[in-house]
């Protein structure tokens, strides 16, 4: 009976340490994949980057220099993100020889001021919220702490609660 329990404890042992060893895999194999893809996108970047032709009116011109402005953030933006994944390799394993080149070139991508999150939006006219107390206008260019964005609102902190403003009221983007 008691080598039966002895064998018992062994099988769940062992399938403990193949569980750790499946998480572990996936997770190696989820930062390959990130990895390759801001090898892609800093690749496509790259590609997409085209030069600003002489000889174009004023109108044109400034469109070419914006897109070539976004092209550029683009650019920077998936330097910056391979670069962060290059140094943040799971269970500090090393980097291969092909990730140390890769990680030799992208010298140039510190990450920006702009890497770092909001915390806070200044409005940009008068914000009318409906508080417990009634109807309240927040001033413009106020600066009031956020919790949450999405595509079309923003969750604003005021007097201890939460509210949500439309974006387009404040200096998000």
């Amino acid at each position: 009976m008691k080598t039966a329990f002895y064998t018992f404890l062994g099988v769940v042992a062992a399938g403990i340490v193949l569980f750790a060893l499946y998480i572990g895999w996936q997770r190696l194999d989820r930062w390959e994949q990130g990895k390759n893809y801001w090898i892609a996108q800093l690749s496509q970047a790259q590609i997409n980057t085209s030069p600003v032709i002489p000889g174009l009116s004023s109108e044109d011109y400034q469109r070419q220099i914006d897109e070539l402005d976004g092209q550029l953030r683009v650019h920077q933006r998936a330097g910056e993100q391979l670069r962060l994944y290059l140094d943040n390799k799971p269970f500090r394993l090393p980097l291969t020889s092909t990730e140390r080149k890769i990680r030799a070139g992208l010298k140039g991508y510190e990450p920006t001021s702009s890497a770092t999150p909001r915390t806070s939006v200044t409005t940009r006219e008068d914000v009318s919220i409906q508080t417990r107390s009634g109807s309240v206008t927040i001033p413009k260019g106020s600066t009031l702490p956020f919790t949450y964005r999405n595509n079309s609102i923003v969750r604003i902190r005021y007097q201890n609660e939460d509210y949500e403003i439309p974006i387009p009221l404040t200096d998000l983007e």
